[in-house]
């Protein structure tokens, strides 16, 4: 199903059956080795997270409307669109559950053009939130539709004691990683290239993403 699955919880449990949403970047190869980086100590205790995740199709303010800005048929706005994606990798990432959150929502613009007169904008298009993880670990938590020039841009920061990893999707392949530990004159950010097969083991055989994303999904499904 596509998010958001209900817009509370109660409504969510009401039919009593098991649902499944896709968050996809889930099994992007690179994000994926970073958890296990991450679930193996090798960035030791992590402090804090930064996760960003812009689009621009909503800058231009002349383009005729389209479903995601009406609050009939996009309530959550950006939060439930985009903030979801980077909230659930913050999540996936640690393995930890969001104990607190604050933050900001924002309508950069009242109107945009509808079929035949101007429509009222709802919905937010940008959010900022700080999340409280039950680790302590911190996460600040910026997206917007309106960031003019990042058509699909995704990125992560993650800071531990003992390193760092750094994400961008426009490099779907690639991790940034930073061992602390090492000798200080061999300390410095390291490129990953994160697509062989020893990587990727049996998923390697299939497309990145979005094919590793239905076999996960199908396996999930007949396990119950």
């Amino acid at each position: 199903m596509e998010k958001p699955l209900a817009i509370t919880t109660a409504e969510a449990e009401t039919k009593g059956v098991q649902s499944i949403i896709g968050f996809s970047y889930r099994r992007v190869p690179a994000l994926a080795l970073a958890r296990e980086l991450i679930a193996e100590g090798r960035l030791g205790a992590v402090r804090h997270i930064r996760a960003a995740y812009f689009q621009d199709w909503l800058s231009d303010t002349a383009s005729p409307v389209i479903w995601r800005p009406r609050k009939e048929t996009a309530s959550p706005g950006a939060p439930g669109d985009i903030a979801a994606h980077a909230i659930a990798q913050v999540v996936f990432l640690l393995g930890d559950a969001v104990t607190e959150v604050t933050g900001r929502l924002h309508t950069f613009v009242d109107r945009l053009p509808g079929p035949d007169s101007p429509e009222e904008v709802a919905v937010d298009a940008a959010a900022w939130a700080t999340l409280t993880l039950a680790s302590g670990t911190i996460a600040s938590v910026e997206v917007s539709r309106m960031a003019t020039g990042q058509k699909n841009s995704l990125r992560l920061e993650i800071y531990g004691d003992k390193g760092t990893i750094l994400f961008d999707a426009d490099a779907l392949n690639e991790l940034g990683f930073l061992d602390a530990t090492a000798p200080v004159h061999e300390q410095g950010f390291q490129r990953i290239l994160v697509k062989s097969p020893i990587r990727c083991g049996e998923m390697g055989r299939l497309k990145p993403n979005h094919g590793r994303l239905v076999h996960g999904m199908i396996a999930r499904s007949q396990a119950g």
